[in-house]
């Protein structure tokens, strides 16, 4: 009997040795293992253009910083923006860089911080300038948002740069940016920029780091007491604006400095403004930033061949210091006017279809356009409405020009035999004009 308890005993010493065994063994196996490589998701790149209402526009400029490296102070910038806002929607940045840092991380960070807080992306434009009216400091960053509410009930006006000198107090100043050729007597001119555009969001930036033309100017916005005869009334060197939603672009840059190659950068903008229902012709402001007297002449001229000849649009055009592109010899971003033009109309019965879904996911066009969208009844069906059908859109582009958008689409059945929703595919666009 006592053999036996010992053999016992003995065979669970053996059990637990041998399982303790097995569990250090599996534990090493599994420290030599290699950890599983997450993969981040890929960050979006900024939107090339961003549509706004206009009379919800708002205007901040980010407080100068000296803390840290470039990437260190465009976060400070943008957690400052963002805080100051107030919830407002950022549609569009503009960073001025000062210093060595590599100005393509500006658009790397702006993405970085919006997908962290869930936000819409904003349309971003990068600028080097010659330097910033605070030492150390590496960017400064404009930004103009949409607010809750209305700001701007009758429209805003933007002006293009005018001389420091001949500046005078405008009411309603919202925002004013000061292109400086020297910062040595920024205090005089704070002096004439705070008289003239008192409440606004001012900054100042050299725009070259050695300015040998002295060019003191200031471009500016301010909120309409009135509302224009029209809603984009350009003249003077200033555009009053009161469209329900204008277009903002990030920069389009130029490679090289021959004619072909500055066009190229017109023809890509024009393509970023196509998709909201836009042209050259609603474009109201340009901001160009040659790097070269040269360039800065062949911009002045091709300005006059792509906009509108009749009514030029406001705006700036000065030398900066560089582009977030080595071989970039200019940028340019432009504000349209989208006027919401029109009511669309169509021939069968279904009922309407939200119509801001059905413009940004189709026609793209202006969403303060109307929407109805129907199909044909097949007999016998109880009312439902299956099978393939035409979209007729009729597009009032102005007061006696009408563009037809058709598009195929088809509305299914579900497993249970109900009507599934409408289900839009292999869009296929017919345009036409006729006058009324």
């Amino acid at each position: 009997m006592e053999q036996m308890s010992f053999r016992g005993a003995i065979a669970l010493i053996l059990a637990t040795v041998l399982v303790l065994s097995a569990a250090v063994q599996k534990g090493k196996k599994k420290s030599d293992e290699e950890p599983v490589t997450q993969t981040l998701p890929l960050l979006k790149d900024p939107p090339s253009a961003v549509a706004a209402e206009t009379a919800r526009l708002a205007f901040q400029v980010s407080p100068l910083s000296n803390k840290g490296l470039l990437s260190q102070q465009v976060r400070d910038a943008l957690k400052a923006l963002l805080r100051d806002t107030h919830g407002a929607t950022i549609v569009k940045l503009r960073a001025f860089v000062a210093g060595s840092g590599d100005m393509r991380r500006v658009s790397t960070i702006v993405s970085e911080t919006f997908t962290e807080r869930k936000l819409a992306l904003p349309a971003v434009s990068t600028i080097e300038v010659g330097a910033l009216p605070m030492e150390g400091a590496q960017v400064v960053i404009e930004s103009i948002a949409v607010d809750k509410k209305t700001l701007n009930p009758n429209g805003v006006a933007f002006y293009s740069a005018q001389p420091v000198k001949q500046l005078h107090p405008m009411a309603g100043a919202l925002k004013a940016t000061c292109f400086l050729s020297s910062l040595d007597d920024l205090a005089k001119v704070k002096s004439a920029v705070f008289a003239a555009f008192s409440g606004a969001a001012v900054n100042f930036v050299q725009s070259q780091r050695l300015g040998f033309e002295p060019a003191d100017v200031c471009e500016s916005v301010v909120r309409l007491d009135a509302p224009p005869a029209q809603p984009v009334a350009i003249g003077n060197g200033a555009a009053q604006v009161n469209a329900p939603k204008i277009v903002l672009t990030g920069t389009q840059m130029a490679f090289r400095d021959t004619d072909a190659d500055l066009r190229l950068a017109f023809e890509r903008l024009r393509k970023v403004l196509e998709p909201f229902g836009v042209t050259y012709k609603d474009v109201f402001w340009a901001s160009a930033y040659p790097l070269t007297r040269p360039v800065e002449q062949k911009v002045r001229a091709m300005q006059q061949e792509f906009f509108n000849h009749a009514k030029p649009p406001a705006g700036t055009l000065l030398l900066f210091e560089g582009l977030p592109s080595l071989d970039a010899t200019m940028a340019i971003d432009v504000i349209a006017a989208a006027l919401g033009r029109g009511t669309l109309i169509f021939g069968w019965h279904l009922g309407v279809v939200d119509d801001e879904d059905l413009y940004r996911s189709l026609c793209r066009f202006q969403p303060e356009a109307r929407l109805l969208l129907e199909s044909p009844e097949k007999p016998g069906t109880g009312g439902r409405r299956e099978g393939t059908g035409r979209l007729g859109i009729y597009f009032i582009v102005q007061r006696k020009v009408v563009s037809i958008l058709r598009a195929r689409f088809d509305r299914a059945q579900d497993g249970a035999g109900a009507a599934a929703p409408e289900r839009f595919h292999d869009m296929q666009f017919e345009f036409s004009q006729f006058r009324e």
